[in-house]
């Protein structure tokens, strides 16, 4: 009887001291939302969305009117993430909002005017976030005739809420001779899985351009395209640390374990994030092989490199990565690697 009771009160106050716990890392990231630095504030929000606390909603329809504008954005569709869509109408407002503008006013007026266009982007990029097909119509209307960032945005949005009229310009935008519309094709058309590009991508996988490989690689692997399994195994090599990142990616994401031994052997690249996507994929593939290098690199000196390996470790909940974590926590400085790293906790956490 004794040693039940013991064993209880023992189970109790490991409850208590996890819930505890628990609530520093939930409260650093809360409080965040406080703060006078965009870039936090909007991790914090992004944070909020990722680790699923409803408890905040109320907190975050009230930063529905923030001043700025990009709060606003970031804010609605973290919301939606959480189950609720009262910030569509903030969007549409934003995104109405055409700057009034021609050549002939001054260098600082078009300069603002292109930044509101810019923010009027993310605005149309959002309202396909949060599927909502009532938005619709404006992003057609918007699409017609305004800037072309915003009329991308728009018909992407678009080909997401179910209309694919507009698919075709990204088709035809993968045989442009500008790079840079090449490279933005490759990446709409990987997000939005358009069958009808598999060839060409394809092609591109082997393009001049370094960053036309990558998207081609990335896009072909979020469509799942085992056909180009060989070709994607083959960029592994590639003289370019962009295209194996990219091509360690693509394997994880068609999914095919047949990729685990190329993957194994990028573990040996000479650049770290290159093991690190490497590492992501064969998780992805179930295999842990790369476990031990994500967790030295998290210490690691590279920002990008720290940033990556937490989040690995955050998706793949690796438990014995938690102490490190919670040591991490205590000494970082950077406060948005702080929210990434609380994050981590609580994801790996939850459920306990």
């Amino acid at each position: 009887m004794i040693n039940r009771l013991f064993i209880a009160l023992c189970l109790f106050f490991s409850i208590c001291h996890c819930k505890e716990t628990t609530n520093v890392y939930l409260n650093f990231i809360k409080e965040s939302l406080n703060s006078d630095n965009i870039a936090v504030k909007t991790e914090a929000i992004r944070t909020i969305s990722s680790i699923g606390d409803k408890s905040s909603i109320s907190r975050l329809k009230k930063m529905l009117n923030d001043q700025s504008d990009t709060i606003k954005i970031e804010t609605a569709v973290a919301l939606y993430k959480l189950g609720d869509n009262s910030g569509k109408d903030i969007l549409i407002k934003i995104l109405e909002e055409k700057p009034n503008v021609s050549m002939k006013d001054s260098p600082v007026k078009r300069a603002k005017a292109l930044a509101k266009n810019l923010i009027r982007a993310q605005a149309a990029k959002a309202l396909g976030e949060i599927n909502d097909k009532s938005a619709i119509p404006v992003l057609k209307e918007i699409s017609k005739n305004d800037d072309g960032r915003v009329v991308d945005e728009s018909i992407i949005s678009l080909i997401k809420l179910g209309d694919r009229s507009g698919v075709d310009m990204f088709i035809t935008g993968l045989d442009s001779s500008e790079k840079s519309v090449k490279e933005k094709s490759c990446e709409v058309l990987g997000e939005v899985k358009e069958e009808k590009a598999k060839a060409k991508l394809r092609e591109l996988l082997f393009h001049w351009d370094k960053r036309v490989r990558a998207s081609a690689s990335i896009a072909l692997g979020k469509m799942k395209d085992k056909e180009s399994i060989n070709k994607i195994t083959s960029l592994l090599l590639d003289k370019e640390e962009i295209v194996r990142m990219a091509s360690a990616e693509s394997l994880g994401l068609i999914g095919d374990k047949s990729a685990i031994p190329h993957l194994k052997k990028l573990l040996e690249d000479p650049n770290g994030l290159v093991r690190l996507y490497a590492c992501e994929s064969l998780f992805k593939l179930g295999d842990n092989s790369g476990e031990s290098f994500v967790m030295s690199s998290i210490s690691a000196n590279d920002t990008d490199a720290k940033i990556k390996s937490i989040q690995i470790l955050s998706t793949y909940k690796i438990k014995n990565s938690l102490e490190k974590l919670k040591e991490l926590y205590q000494q970082e400085e950077n406060q948005i690697i702080k929210l990434k790293i609380a994050s981590a906790i609580l994801s790996i956490t939850k459920g306990d």
